[in-house]
This record gives structure tokens, C-alpha cells and sequence, in this order.
């Protein structure tokens, strides 16, 4: 069965303080507005979410159902784990993942995410990885710009 592991990172800045940034991570159903190819949330549990998205990637749609799972909390700091399946080919996904914030002064703050994701199955084979790592690094900013948009604007938006 092929395996893919995939590393991704992304430091942004937001025009909010500390503290605004991480009660906005505390919305789940914010931040997944955020989260380009969001199909689906479910709120499991304050730290438990299920969630599916939905992605195009050199001419193949995948649709992962995931279980995310917030196992550490801190003013600073949200780390957690997902975990879940491709639907149609059955690859299975497991990544960890952490989000720091950290004060760049009395309005602004930097946000810091970096996730390791792991890959079985089809969809982890050569032909499609690299195109999944494209992606996901895609996704990955698309989603930083909207969540920096969305806190900056208050919760209004």
C-alpha cells in the first residue's frame, strides 16, 4: 500500500490581539469557515469535530471525512490530531498538528501552524502525492489569509 507523508507550515500575521486570535480558534464553526473545501461540520464536543472536505487535484476529486481532536490547550497554543478516510479510494488520513500565537504587539499577533500528515492508499501513490502536497500548501494559505481576514473583522463576519 503506498505512503505519503506530507509536512506543512504557515506563519501569518493578524492585525488583533493575542488574545482575540485564540478566542477565535475556541469557534469551531468559524474557523471551519475559513477552511477552503469545508462540505461539512459536526460539532462532536467542545474539543471533537467531524468534518468533511472536499478537494480537486490533477483531475481527481477527494472527499475526506475527518475526526479532529483538540488534545492540548493553552492561551498560546492548540495542538490535536485527525484522523479519518478518503471516501471513494478508502486512503486513509492521520495527521498531528499544533497552532501557536504569539504577541507582536499591543493590536497584532503572529500565527504559527505547522501539521505532519500521513497518507495509505492510493491516493498516496507517485502519481497523485505531488499533487496533493500542491494542494494542500494551496489550501493551507488560502486558509491563513481567510482566518487573518475573519478575526480582523470582528465577529461580525
Amino acid at each position: 500500500m503506498p505512503k505519503h507523508l506530507l509536512r506543512l507550515g504557515e506563519t501569518f500575521s493578524v492585525n488583533a490581539p493575542t488574545e482575540k486570535v485564540r478566542l477565535f480558534f475556541d469557534d469551531a464553526p468559524a474557523v471551519a469557515a475559513c477552511m477552503p473545501g469545508l462540505e461539512a461540520l459536526t460539532v462532536v464536543d467542545r474539543t471533537t469535530f467531524d468534518t468533511t472536505i472536499v478537494r480537486r487535484a490533477k483531475g481527481v476529486t477527494a472527499r475526506l471525512q475527518l475526526r479532529i481532536h483538540i488534545e492540548d490547550e493553552s492561551p498560546t497554543r492548540l495542538a490535536g490530531s485527525a484522523s479519518g478516510k478518503e471516501v471513494k479510494t478508502g486512503t486513509s488520513y492521520e495527521a498531528s498538528g499544533s497552532v501557536n500565537i504569539r504577541p507582536l504587539g499591543p493590536g497584532a499577533a503572529e500565527v504559527t501552524f505547522a501539521a505532519e500528515c500521513r497518507l495509505e492508499g492510493i491516493l498516496a501513490a507517485r502519481g497523485f502525492a505531488w499533487a496533493i502536497d500542491i494542494s494542500a500548501r494551496e489550501v493551507t494559505k488560502e486558509f491563513a489569509a481567510e482566518l487573518a481576514r475573519r478575526v480582523e473583522a470582528g465577529p461580525s463576519t
